[in-house]
């Protein structure tokens, strides 16, 4: 397994471990939605299920994300990118190296969307404990981050496609 996929699954436990290690103190009311201020402004009653909804969720997220990253390689199709049609002219070995960047991506999308739920969780925890929640400028951040990323692997893929393109033409593959 690749270090930055053993990362997000590394988020998701440690979701589940703070979610674990706060359910003892939490009050009998437990927040369930944050305001942009960072208040509770949605509550429940506390119960295993409530408390541990968001970690669970995430697994689920996670999970989906790694099946989909791990059956983009045999199968191509399943990759929206511009020039898709070009991806899939190509042979197998050719299109192998822009499928390890449509994976890569994955494991950035992965990693960013457990960060940002390792946040919320963190952000539960403190208002459930009576602080003042950071409100929406920590998850605002994350998500930037996330975005310029995502960003960023989407212009590896298309060099990926453009080098892979261009080796297969000069081994004298069939005009396009």
């Amino acid at each position: 397994m690749r270090p930055i996929r053993l990362a997000s699954w590394g988020m998701l436990l440690a979701m589940v471990a703070l979610a674990a290690v706060t359910y003892g103190g939490l009050p009998d009311q437990i927040p369930t939605h944050l305001d942009l201020n960072g208040v509770a402004d949605r509550t429940a009653r506390k119960s295993l299920v409530t408390w541990f909804l968001l970690p669970g969720s995430a697994f689920l997220v996670l999970a989906l994300i790694d099946f989909l990253g791990s059956r983009l390689p045999s199968q191509p199709d399943l990759l929206n990118i511009p020039d898709k049609e070009r991806l899939l002219a190509l042979p197998a070995r050719y299109q192998a190296p822009v499928m390890r960047e449509a994976q890569l991506l994955m494991d950035v999308v992965a990693v960013g969307t457990m960060a940002i739920l390792l946040l919320v969780q963190w952000e539960f925890v403190r208002v459930a404990s009576g602080e003042r929640g950071l409100g929406v400028a920590i998850v605002l951040v994350a998500s930037i981050g996330l975005t310029v990323g995502l960003l960023l692997m989407t212009t590896r893929i298309s060099g990926a496609l453009d080098r892979a393109h261009a080796s297969w033409r000069e081994q004298g593959s069939p005009a396009a």
